[in-house]
């Protein structure tokens, strides 16, 4: 009976836990040294062994759920403030987020003020820069036509120009060379030029040319040159006549003569009659030729520089003795186109009075200073 029950206390001291197998190793000495003691016991004693053997087992049972309270209050007080702190993080980052929210809402506001204030500025500015294409194009657009307008009048200012200096050449050659032919080719030659232009404003500028033009057709005029020439040319061929002594030519019969003069004629050259009573002149010599030749030539270079020096007494003088000196050798040689050319420049005039063509120089002049002055006023509008 002890020994089952030895038994059945080892099986159960083994089914415990560590802290239990500790607490009935202590007690198993005390129940053997009980038994050794009183081995014969009665049926009392054995409850007795039981009661006090079942006693440390409830205090080992009573500890290990004491312990497993401790553990369990331990776990859930762990568990407690695991969650209170997870609650307190989580409550903070929730903080942060609302922080980081209004942050960002705070953000997004501004942003979108910046927007509003970036969409105003990009309209004002979209404004402004409208205004300034419209200026630039307004600007454009007049400077066009003042360029059109300043092409027009370039246009019609070189035409000016060249007609103002033909009318001022004309007027200087009128005085220099006295030659109104010249002029009045030059005068002609600026009003065709200002008929080119179809403006009105040169009516005016026309009508003055046209009446210098007739102004110079009815002045009495003289071609210098060509005078000096003409008495160059007969001065070069007196210098070039060779002269033999031969007889006086013939008087030349003309064709419309009736039979009895020509028949009379023929008889006067066959009969000569010589009377004695006359002087009888000798035949000129050769000696008495040169000194012809170079008196003539004399009186021809005088009235070349009598032209020049536009002295009328001295040139109709000195055009008279020319005429004179080949008279003389008319009856040697065919004088009568040299005679013919001296008759019609001896009536020559060498200082005429000659009309002022200095009104077209003035309103052509005039005319183009108003160009000027309208132009320079007008770019000074757009300008402003």
């Amino acid at each position: 009976m002890t020994d089952q029950t030895d038994k059945d206390n080892q099986l159960n001291n083994e089914s415990i836990d560590e802290p239990q197998a500790q607490s009935s190793s202590e007690a198993e000495p005390e129940l053997d040294t009980v038994v050794k003691e009183e081995p014969n016991v009665g049926q009392e004693d054995l409850n007795q062994i039981d009661e006090n053997d079942e006693s440390p087992r409830t205090k080992s049972t009573s500890r290990f759920l004491l312990v497993v309270i401790v553990l369990v209050i331990l776990l859930l007080g762990l568990s407690g403030f695991g969650g209170w702190w997870v609650w307190q993080q989580s409550q903070t980052q929730i903080e942060a987020l609302d922080a980081q929210n209004k942050l960002l809402a705070d953000q997004i506001a501004a942003a979108q003020v910046q927007i509003t204030e970036v969409s105003n500025r990009r309209a004002s500015y979209a404004d402004g820069i409208s205004n300034e294409i419209a200026k630039i194009e307004a600007l454009v657009v007049q400077s066009a036509q003042r360029m059109n307008r300043q092409a027009d009048q370039t246009e019609n200012r070189w035409p000016l120009e060249e007609a103002l200096t033909l009318t001022r050449l004309a007027q200087r050659r009128l005085f220099l060379d006295k030659n109104a032919a010249v002029s009045i080719s030059l005068l002609k030659s600026a009003d065709d030029i200002l008929a080119s232009l179809d403006a009105a404003a040169v009516l005016p500028l026309r009508e003055q040319i046209a009446k210098d033009i007739l102004a110079l057709r009815n002045a009495q005029s003289i071609d210098l040159n060509g005078t000096y020439f003409h008495l160059a040319a007969i001065a070069d061929a007196v210098r070039e006549l060779t002269w033999l002594p031969k007889p006086a030519l013939a008087e030349n019969i003309e064709p419309e003569a009736n039979l009895v003069e020509g028949f009379w004629q023929s008889i006067k050259q066959v009969v000569v009659v010589t009377r004695m009573d006359d002087i009888v002149q000798a035949p000129p010599l050769q000696s008495d030729f040169e000194l012809w030749r170079q008196h003539t030539l004399m009186v021809l270079a005088q009235a070349q520089l009598a032209l020049l020096a536009q002295n009328q007494a001295l040139y109709e003088t000195a055009i008279a003795q020319s005429i004179d000196q080949l008279s003389q050798m008319k009856s040697q040689f065919d004088f009568t186109a040299y005679l013919d050319q001296l008759t019609q420049l001896k009536r020559y005039k060498l200082n005429p009075t000659w009309p002022d063509i200095g009104n077209s120089v003035n309103q052509l002049n005039d005319y183009i200073q108003q160009q000027n002055e309208s132009e320079q006023s007008a770019s000074e509008e757009v300008q402003s």
